[in-house]
């Protein structure tokens, strides 16, 4: 026990402890925050190749957000001409009107089913009119101007000479289309294949 009372033991006994208390430290405690700090710098490093990544795609943000605005104000334009919800008595009205300021005799008119399509609903109108070749011109003109969307389809005219009105020289037949923003509904087949 002499041995242990001597003080180079004891300052040998000392170093070894606190380097071995120091060398468990190091691999316990410092070895498990170095790994820590290793893991971060990986997801520092994949975060910045992120933003790097999103910085390039929205370079062309102030661009982008103009032609969200442009897109906006068209479609605001588009809403005016094309309407949401069917308005057959006012389109036959308006008919009616730009039919009667050209001096056209609407003889009969049938409205038909309509057809969906993807974005809107098409629906036509048959109608029989007499008139002049000319008054019939301008008749379709203004159809074909107007504020809302309208289309001519399927014009036959043929002659007919009326003693009582001479200004009525041809009888025409046609449809006129009238469009509703209304999108067709997906169908479940649809939504699964969009999906994938």
């Amino acid at each position: 026990m002499k041995f242990i009372k001597n003080p180079k033991v004891v300052w040998g006994i000392a170093i070894l402890v606190y380097i071995i208390v120091g060398y468990l430290y190091i691999s316990g405690i410092y070895a498990g925050k170095a790994k820590k700090l290793k893991k971060l710098e990986h997801e520092i490093q994949a975060e910045r190749r992120s933003v790097a990544q999103l910085t390039v795609e929205v370079k062309d943000y102030d661009k982008i957000m103009a032609e969200k605005d442009s897109l906006l104000a068209l479609w605001g334009e588009v809403k005016k001409h094309l309407p949401s919800k069917p308005q057959p008595d006012e389109w036959l009205r308006q008919i009616a009107g730009m039919a009667m300021s050209c001096g056209i005799e609407i003889e009969s008119y049938k409205p038909l089913s309509f057809k969906q399509f993807d974005l809107y609903r098409e629906y036509p109108i048959k109608i029989s009119v007499a008139s002049g070749y000319h008054d019939l011109g301008t008749f379709i003109s203004l159809i074909s101007n107007a504020d809302r969307l309208m289309k001519v389809k399927g014009l036959t005219i043929k002659g007919k000479p009326n003693e009582e009105d001479p200004s009525q020289t041809v009888e025409a037949v046609f449809e006129i289309s009238n469009y509703v923003y209304s999108p067709a509904p997906v169908n479940s087949s649809r939504k699964r294949r969009g999906r994938r």
